[in-house]
């Protein structure tokens, strides 16, 4: 009797040990698995969120150039002359340029800011549009608007040259919009004030999230698209919307990045880990070996 117990016992030590050793090839022929030492396995396959934050701060009416512009010697604020973000051959004259179109003061400022340019945004820069020596200057550069174009090709996933639904089904991820500018925010609300959410990631946190084209350039329904030239007006804000810039300050929308998640979670459930099963599968081995161990003794 005691030498089947010991012979049970050894089966059992044994099973433990072979058991032990598959988790190493249990998967290995698993398709959905990755190459070895790759973390992606850890995380389910959903894209992620973004949240887009434009700076609409005064310093972005600028062009890449920023404050100080060059031009010829008393020149300041000519609109014929070319303007350089640094002294270029005789256009050393130091000119401060004012990003607003209202009133400056001279003691700070010598001139509006000149900001076409060409499609490179590297200078020079004029006052107008216009074509030079059969170069085209005709690029509005303020930072701004350099942003919005970047996003517009962002948005614009397959590059047929307007954004819509098919975008967003390729590109993946659900996006929200929020401005930043006006000033220091502090009565908490999102919906309304300077640094507003313009577009939250999902409304009711739905999967499929708002439509790009909402986003970009304030049009509803599913089948409507947005082209880089469109804009919204009147009570509808989006990011190709023409404001005014002020300044700002981050807070507001950092606070409005957790917001989201927060809303993100509470929300739709959407798998993120897939580690529990094979969790679970452990669990059941190592709890069948304990059991058959005592059985057998």
């Amino acid at each position: 009797m005691q030498s089947k117990n010991i012979f049970w016992r050894f089966v059992c030590i044994a099973t433990m040990i072979v058991f032990l050793s598959m988790p190493a090839f249990l998967w290995a022929d698993d398709p959905e698995l990755p190459p070895d030492n790759d973390e992606q396995d850890t995380f389910a396959d959903v894209s992620p969120d973004a949240l887009i934050v434009l700076d609409l701060s005064g310093s972005m009416l600028w062009t890449p150039a920023g404050l100080n512009m060059y031009t010829l010697p008393a020149s300041c604020g000519n609109t014929s002359h070319p303007y350089y973000g640094m002294p270029t051959g005789g256009s050393d004259q130091l000119c401060r340029a004012y990003p607003y179109s209202d009133w400056y003061n001279p003691a700070v400022y010598d001139m509006y800011t000149p900001y076409w340019s060409t499609a490179s945004c590297s200078g020079p820069f004029y006052f107008s549009a216009r074509d030079v020596d059969g170069v085209a200057y005709r690029t509005d550069c303020r930072r701004q608007s350099i942003a919005k174009r970047a996003l517009f090709a962002m948005l614009d996933d397959n590059s047929d040259n307007k954004v819509d639904k098919y975008d967003a089904e390729a590109l993946g991820i659900r996006i929200g919009y929020m401005r930043f500018r006006g000033g220091n925010d502090t009565d908490g609300s999102y919906s309304s004030g300077n640094n507003q959410l313009i577009t939250a990631i999902s409304t009711n946190a739905s999967p499929t999230g708002t439509s790009y084209q909402r986003t970009y350039c304030g049009k509803a329904g599913s089948t409507s698209s947005c082209v880089i030239t469109d804009t919204c007006s009147g009570n509808t804000n989006c990011i190709a919307r023409s404001e005014a810039a002020e300044g700002g300050t981050l807070r507001k929308q950092l606070e409005a990045v957790f917001r989201e998640r927060a809303r993100w979670r509470e929300g739709v459930v959407r798998e993120e880990f897939i580690l529990q099963k094979k969790i679970i599968r452990l669990d059941f081995l190592f709890s069948s070996l304990f059991l058959l161990f005592f059985w057998s003794s």
